[in-house]
């Protein structure tokens, strides 16, 4: 008698090899697991899972510095301070120079968040808030922005999230609230110094198992630049429903259909 062996097959993942964010329907993130004090180590999509920072000029970011606005030395920053909120509370933005992000006026800083739809099923009504906060008037007249926009499938890297084409949507840019030519730190938990924003995505269907870059970029203004953070990242999306049925009947069945309902 012949025996039959099965042999074991390697085990595919549909999934990518970088770990993302599960994503069906709600998402939401504060910062405020991260460190009050002392410059920390941070590495992208383990830090915080699925969160990418980088600029034009330096890679992947490796620190994270914990400030108030008072520092204008250029890097990745978790702010806050013990003020209205406890110190605890944070916020995720850059402090910016020529030399760590690039050249006045067009190079970038960026803090990109990937989420999978890993709901099963097509995720539309996508919403996206968040809270733009200022903590830093850095001697500058002029407004600056923090803008907005968002990919599908792009490559999760921060590489990735630079080169992204996105879509930009204008009711997610923050403004800086604050100018002046008198250099001042800010704190950004103040009212007079944040925007609470939202928008829907609109005419974006997330398929299951796409994956959604949304993605922050401040720009090094000319001058002397604003020190601009992210706040309350707060992500929801609705199940696209289910087609109805409809049965159509032909021939001789939809006329005995139709006399049995007059009888």
């Amino acid at each position: 008698m012949k025996k039959l062996i099965l042999l074991a097959a390697p085990l595919c993942l549909a999934s990518s090899a970088y770990a993302q964010v599960a994503f069906a329907g709600s998402y939401s993130q504060n910062f405020d697991s991260l460190p009050s004090t002392g410059t920390n180590i941070w590495s992208n999509n383990t830090t915080l899972l699925g969160w990418y920072a980088g600029t034009d000029v330096t890679a992947g970011m490796t620190s994270l510095i914990a400030g108030s606005g008072t520092s204008t030395t250029a890097g990745f920053y978790t702010f806050g301070l013990a003020g209205t909120n406890p110190v605890t509370e944070r916020a995720l933005g850059f402090v910016t120079s020529n030399a760590f992000t690039g050249a006045s006026g067009s190079g970038r800083n960026s803090i990109g968040l990937f989420l999978q739809n890993t709901s099963g099923t097509a995720l539309t009504n996508i919403q996206v808030s968040y809270r733009g906060e200022q903590w830093r008037q850095n001697g500058n007249t002029t407004a600056q922005s923090l803008t907005f926009g968002y990919a599908v499938n792009a490559t999760q890297t921060d590489a990735g999230v630079l080169a992204a084409s996105t879509t930009a949507i204008a009711g997610l840019t923050f403004t800086s609230p604050i100018t002046g030519s008198s250099a001042t730190s800010l704190e950004g938990n103040l009212p007079a110094n944040y925007s609470d924003l939202s928008a829907t995505l609109t005419g974006l269907t997330l398929n299951a198992g796409e994956t959604l870059l949304l993605r922050w970029i401040d720009v090094n203004d000319s001058g002397t630049d604003h020190t601009l953070a992210i706040d309350n990242v707060v992500v929801t999306g609705d199940a696209v429903p289910e087609p109805a049925t409809i049965t159509i009947l032909a021939g001789a069945a939809a006329l005995a259909a139709l006399r049995r309902r007059k009888k």
